[in-house]
């Protein structure tokens, strides 16, 4: 038989005293999950006609509702300024109405003639649509940054970079091909600047150091004759800059061109809540 001392016997009651006192720990695990989200509350309204149900204005109606929720949020009102650029602030709330918004209610519709409006309210992570918000500025500050500075450059020759997609846009799981020509040999270097702002080495990589390109050929990254496939990939998407330079000897002297090529990125998401939303709202 164990004999209890009464100081394990004070003790015993207080640790029973105190799990009798302290509240369910589940309550705190399920608060963690809604931690830092606050309430928003949006309104959209849609025509319909003749080519239009009342039922496709109804969802056209929701989708400018949400979007409508975080443009008058406080966090996206205070980086308005910072934003200054129309189609950075489109994909700024269409990236977060694809998949950001939580606990999302619709609440009664109002009918105007043909016009269908519709009322919101949902929950956001003010800190995610602010970190948001400034991945997206600072990549196209270096989008604007690497204009500049294509303006100012006089190369020494010529140097042209281009991909598989002509209007650069790309979505995650395209595969991504860089082609590359120089008007001379000379050596290449191909730096990927992300949406995040980190640089992948294209060229120079772990399967090869130095490549000499010839004058006038064109050097293909990313193709079915690569070591490995280009694919686009998150976490970020968004403005993305594939530079090359190109360094060739002339008269004696190591002379230097760059290039760049602008493209867009995007999460599978996204893309297809911008096919809905192009298919529902006008």
């Amino acid at each position: 038989m164990r004999v209890h001392t009464p100081l394990k016997i004070l003790f015993s009651l207080v640790t029973l005293l105190v799990l009798f006192l302290l509240p369910d720990l589940s309550v705190f695990a399920r608060g963690n999950k809604t931690k830092g989200l606050e309430p928003v509350k949006g309104r959209g309204c849609q025509d319909y006609g003749n080519q239009e149900t009342p039922d496709v204005a109804r969802r056209g109606a929701e989708i400018k509702a949400q979007e409508d929720a975080i443009r008058t949020h406080g966090v996206f009102i205070r980086a308005y300024k910072r934003v200054n650029n129309l189609q950075l602030e489109e994909d700024i709330v269409e990236t977060f109405s694809a998949g950001k918004l939580e606990d999302i209610r619709i609440g009664p519709e109002e009918h105007n003639g043909k016009t269908i409006c519709v009322t919101i309210t949902a929950k956001l992570s003010p800190e995610s649509l602010d970190g948001l918000i400034q991945q997206q500025v600072k990549a196209m500050e270096t989008l604007v940054e690497d204009r500049k500075a294509q303006k100012s450059r006089k190369p020494a020759f010529g140097l042209r970079i281009w991909t598989n997609k002509p209007d650069g846009r790309f979505v995650e799981n395209d595969r991504l091909i860089v082609y590359v020509q120089s008007e001379r040999d000379a050596y290449l270097m191909l730096d990927y600047f992300q949406a995040d702002r980190t640089v992948e080495h294209l060229v120079p990589n772990k399967y090869q150091d130095q490549v000499l390109v010839k004058g006038g050929e064109i050097y293909t990254v990313g193709d079915e004759t690569s070591p490995e496939p280009l694919r686009i990939s998150g976490p970020h998407y968004g403005p993305e800059i594939i530079k090359a330079i190109a360094t060739a000897e002339m008269a004696g002297a190591i002379e230097k061109a760059e290039a760049s090529v602008e493209i867009k990125t995007e999460s599978l998401p996204v893309s297809e809540y911008r096919k809905k939303k192009a298919s529902l709202t006008r």
